[in-house]
This record gives structure tokens, C-alpha cells and sequence, in this order.
């Protein structure tokens, strides 16, 4: 059963070096239970300007597949406590 048609996932980065920005792309990519490359799913990574210029990375995947879309939700639910379920239940 299809889950979701897409999954669109940003994560933004507003860390003032490189290393910061590799510890948002790991921790983002934690995020699938499976590998993007391996798995031919593109990740965008575009460069921006904030307030006073501060850098800001964006780190973006999307999913359109059946299979990756029911992986990621099903990790998703997998990883989130009552506390984080109940208030996305209460958000929508």
C-alpha cells in the first residue's frame, strides 16, 4: 500500500563552517533507512544568504517511489516517541 505519492524532506543548516555543515548532512541522512546514492535518489545541496549574510546550507531529498516513501515513513514512526506522535496527531 502507497503511503505517500511524494516525500519532500529540507533540512537548513546555519553553521558558520564546513564541519558544521558535514554534521547536518549525516545527521540528515540518518534520517533514511537506506542509501540515497545507492538507491539513485539525488540530494541537492544549495548555498544562501540569511540575516547580516549569514551562510545558510540547504540539504534537500525528495522521495517518489513507493518503496522509498514507505521505508521513510515507516522509519519515521519507528524512531518517534508517544510524545512527538501525539502532537503530530494533535497538529493535523
Amino acid at each position: 500500500m502507497k503511503l505517500a505519492h511524494q516525500i519532500k524532506i529540507n533540512v537548513f543548516s546555519y553553521e558558520k563552517n564546513n564541519e558544521d555543515d558535514k554534521l547536518v548532512l549525516n545527521k540528515f541522512l540518518e534520517l533514511f533507512p537506506f542509501d540515497l546514492k545507492d538507491e539513485k535518489i539525488l540530494l541537492n545541496r544549495t548555498n544562501a544568504s540569511g540575516f547580516e549574510d549569514r551562510k545558510i546550507t540547504i540539504f534537500e531529498a525528495t522521495l517518489e517511489k513507493e518503496k522509498h516513501t514507505n521505508l521513510f515513513l515507516n522509519n519515521l514512526i519507528k524512531n518517534l516517541d508517544e510524545g512527538q506522535k501525539k502532537l503530530i496527531l494533535e497538529q493535523m
